[in-house]
């Protein structure tokens, strides 16, 4: 019986491993198909001195959860960066957010 559980639970491990990829695989192309519109974006946000602020807080929100990702990170500090004298709360709030999620906890060795 102990064998048949064993068993059971690699089955499930397996399933669990495979639809991870498949969550990581979706992400990927949603964050490679939204890459332009980022890019777009922080763009816009550098050059441009009328900054909507409400809809850049919407993006900034989305873009937090795909900070994982190398290629949004980049885009999402450019955006901070650039609100950074005309709005600092709401920049010290996506600042803190980050390292909520990506960095707490973690040992900073650099």
């Amino acid at each position: 019986m102990i064998r048949n559980a064993s068993l059971a639970d690699q089955v499930r491990q397996n399933e669990n491993e495979q639809d991870f990829s498949k969550v990581f695989e979706q992400l990927s192309v949603f964050v490679n198909d939204r890459l332009p519109y980022y890019e777009e974006l922080a763009n816009a946000v550098v050059y441009s001195h009328v900054v909507d602020i409400q809809y850049i807080e919407h993006e900034l929100d989305t873009m937090l959860s795909l900070c994982f990702d190398d290629k949004i990170l980049p885009l999402y500090k450019k955006i901070l960066r650039n609100l950074i004298k005309q709005y600092p709360d709401t920049v010290k709030f996506y600042i803190d957010s980050y390292y909520s999620m990506y960095e707490n906890g973690e040992d900073n060795k650099e």
